[in-house]
């Protein structure tokens, strides 16, 4: 009963697109293709009822999607022979080669050796696919040949690095070996995994990135953190300058729980909520910020001004 609703639906929708003019069929499907992750039965069904035979360089979602993962896989490739060739290098400046480092480097050197080709062999399929089929999707084209392109300047940067090994007493012809499509199976996943795990221990520290100033109003003023006239405008929300040369002091918000003052009176310039926040006072005197709610003290803004007085 589910299909049958679903294939009228669809007789349906056919119906009212043949009102429209046959140039507009393709967007359809790259709008299907953004409806989903993953392409399914149905996501076919629909782009062999939406694209006809008058409809010429079109592709199917499967295609689409096929083409996409490829783009996505080469450039995974891409980042993760960066990483890799920053590690050997990194490796060779720290210490004189031990067996060790040299095991090292060289698996690493066959693992990128072995990317490369991957990647290469790769964006030359998705070509011939798009050849194959008569695709003269300029868009797609050009993706490959930035991803063709920067395997080739890696290959050149990794021969010229092995040149480089060689010299170091590293067998040359081991330099210039791959591993084999199970080996790079396993480490590629082992990489990819390990590259993901990085990026989102990155993303993570700059998410909780803050920074803060604290000052007269003429410091603040002579460090660019506020206006030359001390004022912050007459209307909206006291915010940041947005001056680039402003002076401020970096730190991750999990380390600023206490800032240190200097005066009898001080000032939030930045907008930061009631109770997260207290201000101690030692002998009469400002000693100190203290933030009691991370959380909610960082909700609205990821710069502390703190003008003294």
């Amino acid at each position: 009963m589910e299909d049958g609703v679903h294939l009228c639906a669809l007789s349906r929708t056919k119906d009212m697109l043949n009102e429209l003019k046959p140039w507009l069929w393709p967007w359809v499907a790259v709008v299907l293709i953004a409806c989903g992750e993953e392409p399914t039965e149905r996501h076919g069904l629909a782009a062999a009822v939406l694209v006809s035979d008058t409809a010429t360089d079109t592709i199917t979602v499967e295609e689409a999607m096929d083409m996409h993962r490829t783009l996505q896989e080469v450039r995974s490739i891409l980042q993760v022979i960066d990483d890799r060739e920053h590690f050997m290098k990194g490796q060779v400046r720290l210490a004189e080669p031990s067996d060790l480092m040299r095991r090292r480097i060289l698996y690493n050197m066959r693992l990128v050796n072995a990317l490369v080709a991957d990647g290469q062999a790769q964006v030359a399929r998705a070509r011939n696919a798009l050849d194959a089929a008569d695709i003269h999707d300029g868009q797609q084209r050009a993706a490959l040949d930035t991803c063709h392109t920067r395997l080739v300047e890696k290959q050149i940067a990794l021969e010229a690095f092995a040149a480089e090994l060689a010299t170091q007493g590293f067998d040359a012809e081991a330099l210039r070996a791959k591993l084999t499509a199970m080996e790079l199976a396993v480490a590629k996943q082992e990489a990819l995994i390990e590259a993901s795990e990085r990026a989102r221990l990155a993303a993570e520290q700059e998410v909780k990135r803050v920074w803060y100033a604290v000052g007269s109003a003429r410091e603040l003023r002579e460090r660019g953190v506020i206006s030359r006239s001390g004022a912050w405008g007459l209307l909206g929300k006291r915010q940041p300058t947005r001056d680039r040369t402003a002076t401020f002091t970096e730190v991750q918000r999990d380390r600023l729980q206490r800032l240190p003052l200097r005066s009898k009176r001080a000032t939030l310039l930045t907008e930061h909520p009631e109770g997260s926040y207290r201000f101690v006072v030692d002998e009469g005197r400002l000693a100190a910020l203290e933030v009691t709610d991370s959380e909610r003290f960082w909700a609205y803004t990821r710069y502390l001004i703190v003008e003294e007085r």
